[in-house]
């Protein structure tokens, strides 16, 4: 024999009640701007974590490479003129 079916019902209410409160918050978060330099820190970070973690894919280390060299690239490039020789050299 399950629950009273009035006490069912009551924390249902309450529930609903409760994420239409949730719902009418401001929760947005405003993002502070975050540097290329920093950016490749935590990608660094976040792969030295990942390699320790004994559940980690070979999929998910190659995404957090690929992410850290693009980062790298345009960390290198930013700023400064290039010649169209200089860049297939490094291609």
């Amino acid at each position: 024999m399950g629950p009273p079916r009035w006490r069912v019902s009551n924390i249902v209410g309450t529930i609903i009640e409760n994420n239409a409160e949730d719902d009418s918050e401001d929760d947005t978060v405003s993002l502070e701007p975050v540097a290329r330099k920093e950016a490749l820190m935590a990608s660094n970070t976040l792969h030295n974590f990942m390699i320790q973690y004994k559940n980690t894919t070979p999929e998910l280390l190659y995404a957090i490479r690929k992410v850290r060299d693009e980062l790298q690239i345009d960390l290198n490039f930013k700023g400064k003129q290039t010649t169209i020789e200089s860049y297939f050299d490094r291609v």
